[in-house]
């Protein structure tokens, strides 16, 4: 059997980030040449500055196609994560360069950062 072997990966941080504010693009970007399985362990929190409490997080993660500029997954994450980390990923992801686009969809200020992991995906008659 064939396991799944790390390709790439990049590491991204944001603090400050306002719901007004214009979506972020990372600045790190992965470069694959097969299909392969992108995913993204991260942490993120929300704060008010305005009265010290803690907001709603409302984050949207958007895999980027540096090619198009356009979004080829997504995933929102609602969970205030500061103690524990939290993977999200997409299988699939044809070969090509991506970008993590991040949107603030929440009321307070957002806070966090994560690693964007890629790993190839061995055919299935790779494992016969």
């Amino acid at each position: 059997m064939v396991a799944p072997q790390d390709v790439t990966g990049f590491s991204y941080e944001f603090s400050d980030f306002g719901r007004a504010s214009d979506p972020l693009l990372t600045k790190g970007t992965t470069t694959f040449n097969t299909t392969a399985a992108v995913y993204i362990i991260l942490v993120q929190w929300s704060t008010d500055y305005y009265n010290g409490a803690t907001g709603k997080v409302d984050m949207l993660y958007e895999l980027i196609d540096v090619k198009t500029n356009k979004p080829v997954q997504s995933e929102r994450v609602y969970e205030q994560l500061t103690s524990q980390n939290k993977t999200i990923g997409w299988s699939n992801v044809p070969a090509g360069s991506y970008k993590v686009r991040l949107t603030n969809k929440g009321a307070g200020y957002g806070h966090g950062n994560g690693f964007v992991r890629v790993l190839d995906e061995p055919r299935k008659d790779q494992f016969l």
